[in-house]
C-alpha cells in the first residue's frame, strides 16, 4: 500500500513538472517578458482579411480553401518586404519596403495551385535579427492584398528570444518561398489592406 502511494505521488510530481514545462514552451520567450509582447500581424481570408485571398505554409500554417485559383494575377502582382519597427505591436514598418518580386517574379506553381515569389534574403539589404512584414500588392491599385510579419533570425538560436507561436521565424541567408493563394472571386483590394506607416528618421 505505501508502494502504490509513493508511486502516486511521484507521478503527480512528474506531470506537474511536465505541464509546466509545456506551458513555458508554447507561451514563448516573449510571452515571459510582459504579459502582451510583441505580436504579429497577418491579415488573409483565415485571418479576418480579403475573402479568397490566402497565405500559405511555410509563412502560414495550411489554411482551409476549397476555392479555385484565380490564373491571371500573375502580372498585376507584386510583394514587398518592409522593416518593422523594434516591438512590432507598433505596427510601423521604419523604411521603404523592397519589393523582393523584382529578382524574383511572380509565379505560378507546376501544379497550377498556388502563386510563389521566391524571396532570397541575403539579396537584400535587410538585416538579420528584426522583424519584417511581407505584403502583396496589387499594382494596379497599389493596395496589398494582405501580409503576413515574420521574423529573420542570423543563426536558428535567435529563434529562442522571439514568440514563434506568434511570428514566423526565418533563416538569413536561404531563400524562403513566400506562396499565397487568389480564388477566383476574390475582389481586389483598393485601399489600406497590408499597407503600413513608414517612420523616417529625423
Amino acid at each position: 500500500m505505501r508502494r502504490t502511494l509513493q508511486m502516486m505521488t511521484v507521478g503527480v510530481s512528474l506531470a506537474a513538472v511536465s505541464a509546466c514545462a509545456d506551458s513555458s514552451r508554447l507561451a514563448g520567450p516573449e510571452r515571459s517578458v510582459s504579459a502582451a509582447g510583441p505580436s504579429a500581424s497577418i491579415q488573409d481570408a483565415a485571418h479576418g482579411g480579403i475573402a479568397g485571398f490566402y497565405f500559405l505554409a511555410p509563412l502560414v500554417s495550411q489554411p482551409s480553401d476549397s476555392g479555385t485559383l484565380d490564373t491571371t494575377q500573375s502580372n498585376n502582382l507584386r510583394v514587398d518586404v518592409c522593416p518593422l519597427a523594434a516591438d512590432p505591436s507598433v505596427q510601423t514598418c521604419q523604411g521603404p519596403a523592397v519589393t523582393v518580386s523584382a529578382t524574383s517574379p511572380v509565379f505560378i506553381d507546376v501544379n497550377g495551385n498556388h502563386y510563389q515569389v521566391n524571396w532570397q534574403t541575403d539579396a537584400t539589404a535587410f538585416p538579420a535579427n528584426m522583424y519584417y512584414r511581407v505584403s502583396v500588392m496589387d499594382i494596379a491599385t497599389g493596395a496589398a492584398w494582405g501580409h503576413v510579419d515574420v521574423y529573420l533570425g542570423s543563426t536558428g538560436q535567435r529563434f529562442h528570444s522571439i514568440n514563434t507561436t506568434d511570428f514566423t521565424p526565418l533563416l538569413d541567408g536561404r531563400t524562403v518561398p513566400i506562396k499565397f493563394r487568389i480564388d477566383n472571386g476574390a475582389i481586389p483590394p483598393t485601399t489600406g489592406g497590408g499597407t503600413v506607416t513608414v517612420s523616417t528618421a529625423s
